[in-house]
Formats: structure tokens, C-alpha cells, sequence
């Protein structure tokens, strides 16, 4: 059975080598028509026998090569197709591998036979790095989904793929950003200024990152950094108009501000706390909130006429009600009492008369200034 199925498979090959060496040893026509004639063959039989050596060496390799590229473009095809039915089933990486010896196999082939399903291959292998990528992003997995993202757009450029390439970059912009606010929302802080940085990398622009690498140092006491965070967040935010950033960052900063005039207040460092102050006004000059700390600090260091100032502007700001206005109304009473403003003090102690303040309020009308209490 074997030696019938060998017969039968080289057939062919029999055929061609009996048919040349026939027409050859008769001198015949065809490919071979000077060797009749050839007298330095009828002297010299190994010449003819060795060059009846290289023509059936020559066919054999013709059909062997024929039926070797026959078999290695099936192969292609083959590893193509398995390629296709991975990807829609969800199996981004073995597909990969499939389309990847897509590319190896049609690289060998000759004659150009396999460029156009290597070229196929090689659109194919991008856009299938990006859907894993995806797929990981989606799983929450981030710092794994930017490692694929990083790979795809590598794989992008190899292929000349601008467009996944693009989206890549997006999709790693967005997988850093996610993870830093995932290491921020877990309190850690290094790991998300980290990912912030690397977000950043990606996108010198993203107003975003720059306002929660804020956050994270702000967090970690680190305040003259964050605030510088916060500052390069307003400037990005306003350059691409992005008015939520814009509010963010601005707040983040103003209270960065607040929190540090506080605590310079309560070391009696009230210069400090005064120049902590008007920084923030520089963030937000029509904030009650902020005039009327200004206000207390200056009544503080005794400069009672600034506290005056910045009690009447933080009344005018204020849109809360009685209870709101009483803290800045006491203050505003403090300072005129100081400054033996009898008349303008028992006026301010009056609206200062409400909630957490009355006390306080009603005992410096009736013991000190001995104010007319009826309203």
C-alpha cells in the first residue's frame, strides 16, 4: 500500500522526468534542441549523464516547491480563519497568536502570494490588542488595561495603524486617570500621584489629573504643592473651558488658603494668617466667608478699622439670613467697640443677637455699653 500511494502521488513527476530524459537521449526538439548536435556530449557520456542529473534535480524541486507553497498558503489561510473565529468569540489574545503566524507563514511565501492576507493579518492585530484592552478596562483591572493600551499602540505604529494608535492613547490617558482616583479614593496617596504623573505624561493638557495630584497632596500635608496643582488645573481648565474643572480647582485652592490662614491664627501668626487670606480673595474676591475671617484676624491684631472694612464687605456678600449675617455683624460690633464707636457698636451687637452669638452679644449691649436693648 505504501509504495502504491508513492507511485500514485509522484506520478506526475515520473511522467516529466522519463518524458525529458527520452527526449533528451533521442536528441529530440523542445527544450533541448542543440544537444544532438553537441560533439563534446557524444565524446564525454558523464557530461550528459551529469546534466541529466541537474534537470531532474531542477523538476524535482520544481514540484516539491510547488507543492510546499501549495500547503504553507493553506496553512495561512488556515491560522487566518482560526484567527477570525478567537476574536469573535472574545479571545483577543489567542487570536493574536493566530494572526501572528498569519504573518510569518505569508512571509515566506514567494511571488507575492501571500501580501494581501498578510496585510489583512497585520489591520486585524491592532484593533484586537485595543478590544483586550478594553475588556480589562471594563473588568477594572486599569493597571493592567494601560500595560494593553501601551502594547497596542507599540502594535499600532508597527502596522501603521494611526487610527487604533489614537484611540490607544485615549484609552491610556483614561486607564491611568481611573487608577490614580481608585489609589486616591483607598487614601493612597503616593501610588495616585504616581498615576497622575503618568496620565499627565500621556496628556501634558489633562486639567483633571493636575486637580486631583492636588487633592492627593493636599492630603499628604503637602500644602504649597498642591496648591501649585491646583493653580496649573485653573490655567488648563480655562484654556479648554472646561467650567467644572475651572470651579473645582478654584474652591480646592481658596480652602487650602482658608485652612492655612486658620492655622497660622491659631499659632497667633495673624500677619501670616492676613497674607494667607488675600491670597485666597485672589481666587474668589466675593466671598463673604473670606472677608469675614479677614475681619476677625484684624480686630485680632488690633487694626480695627480694616476689620471695619472687611466685616461691612463681608456683609454685603453674605445671602444667608440673620443667623448667617450674626458672626460678621459681632465682628463688625468688636471692632467699633474698640474704637469707642458707642452708637455703631450697640447697632452691630443688635443683628449680631441670633444663634450661637446672642449670648455674647446681648451681655456686651447690657454690661459694657449699656445699650438701649429695645428693638
Amino acid at each position: 500500500m505504501t509504495c502504491q500511494k508513492a507511485g500514485n502521488l509522484y506520478l506526475p513527476l515520473v511522467r516529466i522526468i522519463m518524458l525529458a530524459r527520452s527526449s533528451y537521449e533521442r536528441g529530440g526538439t523542445g527544450r533541448y534542441p542543440t544537444m544532438k548536435h553537441s560533439t563534446k556530449l557524444a565524446f564525454r557520456p558523464m557530461k550528459r549523464f551529469l546534466t541529466f542529473s541537474g534537470i531532474l534535480t531542477t523538476l524535482m524541486l520544481l514540484v516539491f516547491s510547488t507543492t510546499v507553497t501549495a500547503q504553507t498558503y493553506e496553512d495561512a489561510v488556515n491560522a487566518y480563519n482560526q484567527g477570525d473565529e478567537l476574536a469573535r468569540g472574545g479571545k483577543h489574545k489567542d487570536a493574536i497568536a493566530a494572526f501572528e503566524r498569519v504573518i510569518n507563514i505569508s512571509g515566506r511565501l514567494g511571488d507575492g502570494q501571500g501580501d494581501e492576507i498578510k496585510k489583512k493579518a497585520q489591520d486585524y492585530i491592532p484593533q484586537l490588542h485595543f478590544a483586550y484592552a478594553v475588556g480589562l478596562a471594563r473588568d477594572g483591572k486599569m493597571i493592567d488595561a494601560a500595560k494593553a493600551f501601551e502594547t497596542t499602540i507599540a502594535e499600532s505604529k508597527k502596522y501603521n495603524n494611526s487610527n487604533f494608535a489614537q484611540r490607544a492613547q485615549q484609552g491610556l490617558l483614561q486607564a491611568y486617570y481611573t487608577a490614580g482616583n481608585q489609589s486616591l479614593q483607598a487614601k493612597n496617596y503616593e501610588s495616585a500621584l504616581e498615576l497622575y504623573d503618568k496620565a499627565i505624561a500621556v496628556q501634558p493638557a489633562f486639567a483633571q489629573a493636575y486637580y486631583n495630584k492636588g487633592l492627593a497632596l493636599r492630603n499628604l500635608d503637602r500644602a504649597d504643592e498642591a496648591l501649585e496643582q491646583f493653580d496649573r488645573a485653573i490655567q488648563l481648565a480655562q484654556s479648554s473651558r472646561n467650567n467644572q474643572i475651572l470651579e473645582a480647582a478654584t474652591n480646592a485652592a481658596r480652602n487650602q488658603l482658608l485652612v492655612s490662614a486658620a492655622a497660622m491664627k491659631e499659632t497667633k501668626k495673624y500677619q501670616e494668617s492676613i497674607a494667607y487670606l488675600n491670597q485666597a480673595l485672589q481666587y474668589k474676591e466675593d466671598d463673604a466667608e473670606l472677608h469675614y475671617r479677614l475681619a476677625e484676624v484684624y480686630n485680632l491684631q488690633a487694626q480695627f478699622d480694616s476689620a471695619i472694612i472687611s466685616a461691612n464687605r463681608a456683609l454685603a456678600l453674605e445671602k444667608g439670613g440673620p443667623v448667617d449675617r450674626a458672626r460678621i455683624w459681632f465682628e463688625l460690633a468688636n471692632a467699633h467697640k474698640y474704637k469707642n464707636n458707642v452708637s455703631a457698636a450697640c447697632e452691630a451687637y443688635k443683628n449680631a443677637s441670633y444663634g450661637d452669638f446672642r449670648a455674647n452679644a446681648e451681655h456686651s449691649m447690657t454690661h459694657e455699653l449699656k445699650c438701649n436693648t429695645s428693638r
